[in-house]
């Protein structure tokens, strides 16, 4: 039987990383010698079909011209499937446990490691500028069992960094809070309410929430008198719970819909709002399923009853690199891989252009 090499497992967009220096390779584009960067390039990259075609066509035995196949005579200690944090993790600790003479090879499928952590750069008007591509925040990372601390502290992460390296006043400073604005086309004139009608502000820390009571702001909205009449008792509406027997929750959950559950058991209206794909409601403190408007319709649940605040002060939200939890992936490649950048903590890893080939 012909042995698959590496490259041919996913043709060419196998991530490879390795606990002592070997080559690291990202992306069908790098493994041919292209000059790509990941976290610079556009389009869809995430889990998207087109990034498990050739893993299903050689699982189901169909086409797989993808070139010779030649056994490189390659061995390792350890392989590890995913590139995702995970598998980082699963390769930190396999080496803290057996040394950094042990040779480890990581597969992924995508062009870049790190799986939902990933991070996106742009250069505008030569400037660059750097976010999350996918996973943000460290929640509580204070509350981490003993496992994640030592992880944290083996790659560099400094959790106290993140109470001075994020600056919590900024938004207060410059006056501002959290708002919602109803456009002309939808709403009949442009508006801007200095309420937010729901916590989105929680999760923006420092975020000053309404300056304005639900009286007010509600008045001040484009909508008619039943519309405000309606979201004023949203936001009035408090908790609500639901008359389901526990057996009988599971069910509930899978087959009723948000819309559904919030005409039967609370107060409920609808804004159309632009930039929201997607909408989840917690009634209670159950999820229900969410509701998925139509590229069409746009239209977001404001909401089913007026959520319960989130905010821990003793956890503030403030846990994230400029390039989400990217910053933690990067640091594990880092430690697995010193070669690829300079520096020795996560910190250092933010702005640094990570060396694809390292010497």
């Amino acid at each position: 039987m012909k042995k698959l090499t590496r490259r041919n497992f996913v043709n060419g967009s196998a991530a490879a990383l390795g606990a002592t220096a070997l080559p690291l390779s990202f992306g069908s584009a790098l493994a041919s010698g292209a000059a790509a960067y990941p976290p610079s390039l556009t389009g869809l990259r995430g889990n998207h079909p087109g990034a498990n075609t050739h893993a299903h066509a050689r699982a189901w035995q169909t086409d797989f011209s993808a070139g010779s196949v030649i056994d490189t005579t390659e061995s390792y200690d350890l392989v590890i499937v995913g590139a995702g944090l995970s598998g980082l993790a699963a390769a930190f600790f396999y080496r803290q446990a057996h040394g950094p003479d042990k040779k480890i090879l990581i597969l992924d499928n995508h062009d870049d490691f790190g799986g939902h952590a990933k991070r996106n750069e742009h250069t505008i008007d030569g400037r660059q500028l750097i976010t999350y591509g996918g996973s943000q925040t460290l929640v509580e990372p204070h509350n981490a069992g003993p496992a994640i601390k030592t992880l944290f502290e083996g790659i560099g992460v400094d959790l106290k960094r993140f109470e001075s390296a994020f600056d919590q006043s900024f938004f207060s400073t410059h006056g501002l809070g959290a708002t919602t604005y109803f456009n002309e086309q939808t709403f009949g004139r442009n508006t801007l309410v200095r309420h937010p009608f729901c916590n989105y502000y929680n999760y923006i820390e420092g975020l000053p929430g309404a300056a304005l009571s639900d009286e007010q702001a509600v008045a001040q909205t484009p909508l008619s008198e039943r519309g405000k009449s309606q979201l004023l008792r949203v936001l009035k509406g408090g908790l609500h719970s639901l008359d389901v027997a526990p057996e009988d929750l599971a069910d509930y959950i899978e087959t009723t819909t948000t819309l559904t559950t919030s005409r039967k058991r609370s107060a409920w209206m609808i804004l159309r709002y632009c930039t929201w794909p997607d909408i989840r409601v917690s009634i209670g403190q159950m999820p229900v399923p969410s509701y998925s408007p139509s590229k069409r319709q746009r239209l977001a649940v404001l909401w089913v009853l007026r959520l319960w605040r989130v905010y821990d002060e003793d956890h503030p939200y403030i846990h994230h690199f400029p390039d989400g939890n990217a910053g933690v992936a990067r640091a594990l490649v880092k430690y697995l891989v010193p070669g690829v950048a300079e520096g020795t903590t996560a910190e250092s890893l933010v702005t640094c252009h990570l060396r694809l080939r390292p010497a």
